[in-house]
């Protein structure tokens, strides 16, 4: 196969694979996601700015539009200057809505980077996790390992609603998760 064939066919697989999707959980009762949905939202209002710069520009280059016979703007093909970012920008909030930022698993914590987050993906195991705590104004994961290493995450990423449901699932799977002599007991 030729290298311009091998290259045309990685870009439409890409491409394709852009409207997918992630893939389908095998068990999707058995893991709570969490996206950065709170990010996508600078996204979208950054490409609806874009996407009115783009109609400006093209009605500033109709002739008589602004009063004129001669257009401010020489020629059409200046409105698809912002239309390209526009795209990749409405592109990256689709993605950032879809795909998950924390993943709480029977197995882990899965956490996911924003730049590559298929290779640079991080499971933390709830077996070597000491401790993790929310912060009190629910905006920074702290998780203390068995080797006495802490990860701390952000979850500015993370919509607001959303804040108080996670910190009480990793609070509560710490607590199943807690060795005997660590539980209270009940008399």
């Amino acid at each position: 196969m030729t290298a311009p064939k091998k290259l045309l066919q990685s870009f439409a697989s890409g491409c394709a694979s852009l409207f997918r999707g992630p893939k389908a959980v095998v068990a999707p009762e058995k893991e709570l996601r969490f996206t950065r949905a709170r990010q996508a939202v600078t996204f979208v209002v950054l490409g609806i700015i874009l996407f009115c710069a783009a109609l400006a520009l093209f009605m500033l280059a109709l002739p008589g539009f602004t009063g004129k016979q001669r257009p401010l703007v020489s020629s059409y093909w200046f409105a698809a200057i912002p239309l390209l970012p526009c795209a990749g920008t409405l592109w990256l909030a689709m993605r950032l809505t879809r795909h998950a930022y924390i993943i709480l698993t029977p197995l882990g914590i899965e956490i996911f980077p924003f730049f590559r987050p298929e290779k640079n993906m991080l499971l933390l195991y709830w077996s070597e996790t000491e401790d993790a705590k929310v912060s009190s104004d629910l905006r920074l994961l702290t998780i203390s390992h068995s080797g006495g290493s802490k990860a701390f995450i952000t979850l500015d990423p993370v919509r607001k609603n959303r804040r108080p449901l996670l910190k009480r699932a990793i609070e509560g799977t710490i607590a199943q998760f807690a060795p005997a002599s660590a539980k209270p007991t009940s008399n």
